[in-house]
């Protein structure tokens, strides 16, 4: 193997690459510094914007913020002036700081409502009752831009209906989880023409079904209750599917009343004798 020669390896372009890439290097770490020094304050500021949520209480003027501040980014890469950067990077943290306070006073003004959507959230609303969900997140996000340009009268009005929005699709999420399978069975039932064979049976169900709901209607916290007389619907209903399986054919087999009385007399004596 030969080896290579030191007389074939030309220093001068060995030292000029590295001093390039030190140089390059160099550079690089000054412009790092210079831009954590350059945007200190607004980073700062966007942090605490993020931490109150400002995207969501005060969208307008979070989103002000974030043009000037991603305009003073793209100056900075390109290395335009410097004075022109600062004024960028000021006027986003301006925009920060200010949807700060907005954010805080949005959550302030919005409390109740904001209590009301979290119990959505906790009762699933948003897979549950996802149309009215969507409804109450429009809702809010109008009144909150409604208090952000100062028109408290319409943000309150806005707020209201945003409100009653997230209750109801809390409740409706409550309902689906604890009725939601009684449900499924009596219409089941219905479409099968169950009422036909065992009408008294099957609104039985639906009546039990039906006092369910109310008792969410008037303590949705009452959960448990309602999941106790869900059972019984389903019951009924499981009940009101067989009795007309039975009364079908029965009816099939052409029978008098007579015999099928005598039947069900049989039936009962033998079960007595076990």
């Amino acid at each position: 193997m030969k080896r290579l020669s030191m007389k074939k390896i030309n220093l001068p372009l060995v030292a000029g690459t590295l001093w390039l890439l030190l140089t390059c290097a160099l550079a690089h770490a000054q412009s790092d510094d210079l831009r954590r020094s350059l945007f200190k304050d607004a980073d700062a500021a966007l942090n605490t914007a993020k931490e109150q949520e400002a995207i969501i209480y005060a969208p307008g003027t979070f989103a002000a913020g974030m043009n000037a501040y991603q305009k003073a980014e793209a100056e900075f890469q390109k290395g335009e002036e410097i004075k022109d950067i600062q004024e960028k990077i000021a006027a986003a943290s301006a925009s920060f700081a200010q949807s700060v306070e907005l954010a805080q006073r949005s959550k302030a003004f919005f409390s109740s409502v904001i209590t009301a959507r979290q119990a959505a959230i906790q009762a699933e609303a948003g897979q549950n009752a996802a149309a009215i969900w969507q409804d109450a997140e429009t809702r809010l996000g109008d009144a909150i831009k409604a208090l952000e340009s100062a028109d408290d009268s319409s943000a309150r009005a806005k707020g209201v209906q945003a409100e009653t929005a997230y209750r109801e699709a809390e409740l409706d999420s409550i309902k689906l989880q604890c009725l939601g399978e009684a449900r499924a069975l009596l219409q089941k039932a219905e479409e099968a023409g169950v009422g036909k064979n065992a009408p008294l049976t099957l609104d039985k169900s639906a009546q039990i079904l039906q006092k369910a709901e109310k008792t969410l209607e008037e303590n949705r916290l009452n959960t448990a209750a309602a999941r106790k007389l869900a059972a019984q619907a389903q019951a009924e209903t499981s009940n009101a599917m067989a009795l007309s399986q039975k009364i079908s054919r029965l009816t099939a087999e052409k029978k008098s009343l007579e015999e099928i009385l005598l039947e069900a007399e049989t039936a009962t004596a033998n079960r007595n004798l076990k």
